[in-house]
């Protein structure tokens, strides 16, 4: 913001307290200008914000030890007037902060990926009426289970912007998951992933290494 760089800090958390019937939210906090290994205690931006809460449907689905709603592992992107994703009919000249998020329980088929956007990266941040923004609507069509926990990155060579994620290997409620990656796909400012089964885009299977080794 006019000419300074500053950055900000978004995790989630919950009441230990309430964690059975509490929610699990996201917050954001700027970094202190010139040395972003410290929060910023200046007047205004000392304490954290809550930036995210469930409030969608999807967001409540969760394994009996979990807390009744979340939203969790934030991924934030910034498009800017002039990149190539950047929505040239929304009518807006600013910036655009996207907030990805995943919702309900990250040990559950249910687990998904959305986000809200918003002018400022303190927010606030509206969710996008249509999440989750997985496709196909039922990933488990094609054999894809609670993708989620995503983070996103951008290939420069062919301005393609990658989601890495993990999904599980079965139905079965626990924490025995594969890493996977899909493309992300902006159209007039929305947002999509088209998750797949591709052999070669499960990263960690026997698939994926042996063409790793043939591109040596």
């Amino acid at each position: 913001s006019e000419g300074e760089t500053h950055w900000y800090l978004y995790y989630a958390g919950v009441n230990l307290l309430r964690f059975f019937n509490g929610e699990e939210r996201i917050f954001v906090q700027r970094l202190k200008p010139g040395d972003p290994t410290q929060l910023d205690d200046s007047h205004g931006y000392d304490t954290p914000d809550i930036v995210l809460r469930p409030d969608q449907h999807w967001e409540f689905k969760a394994a009996w030890f979990a807390p009744k709603g979340i939203n969790e592992a934030p991924w934030v992107l910034k498009l800017s007037p002039g990149d190539e994703q950047y929505p040239v009919d929304s009518g807006k000249k600013a910036p655009i902060y996207y907030l990805m998020y995943s919702g309900a329980g990250a040990n559950t088929p249910a687990y998904s990926v959305g986000y809200a956007t918003s002018d400022s990266p303190l927010g606030p941040f509206v969710k996008y009426e249509k999440n989750p923004i997985i496709l196909p609507d039922d990933p488990m069509s094609v054999g894809v289970i609670g993708p989620g926990h995503h983070s996103v990155w951008h290939e420069k060579s062919t301005g393609k912007m990658w989601a890495f994620y993990h999904q599980q290997r079965s139905t079965s409620t626990g924490w025995d998951r594969v890493l996977m990656v899909d493309e992300l796909r902006f159209d007039k400012g929305l947002i999509s992933i088209t998750v797949t089964r591709e052999p070669g885009l499960v990263l960690g299977s026997e698939t994926h290494k042996q063409d790793a080794g043939q591109s040596k």
